[in-house]
């Protein structure tokens, strides 16, 4: 079975967020967060697509690639499993682009 390059990618998001996370502590909850927003919007468009659109997944990737795990019609392996990845590091990659840290307010 030839694995596509979304299992490299989502591997090495991993990898940088675990580093993150180890040396921002404080950033794990807002990635889970931005991990578990982004997953659920993702899902949410892969849903209407397979709805309105039935067989464009199955013509943008070949089936005989996927691994066939799904949840209402969407690839869990690659969409969902990617789409969390790219959750996690997106909330530490907007901090350090824009060099914005979300601070809550004191208390008074």
């Amino acid at each position: 079975m030839a694995r596509h390059p979304i299992y490299t990618v989502s591997l090495a998001m991993l990898s940088a967020c675990i580093a993150n996370g180890q040396c921002r502590p404080d950033r794990w909850q807002p990635m889970m967060s931005g991990a578990a927003i982004f997953t659920f919007l993702n899902f949410i468009y892969f849903s209407c697509l397979v709805v309105f659109y039935p067989a464009y997944i199955d013509h943008i990737w070949r089936p005989k690639y996927r691994s066939g795990w799904l949840l209402a019609g969407v690839s869990m392996e690659e969409e969902l499993l990617f789409a969390g990845t790219l959750g996690l590091m997106w909330c530490s990659l907007y901090e350090h682009l824009y060099w914005h840290q979300y601070l809550p307010e004191a208390s008074t």
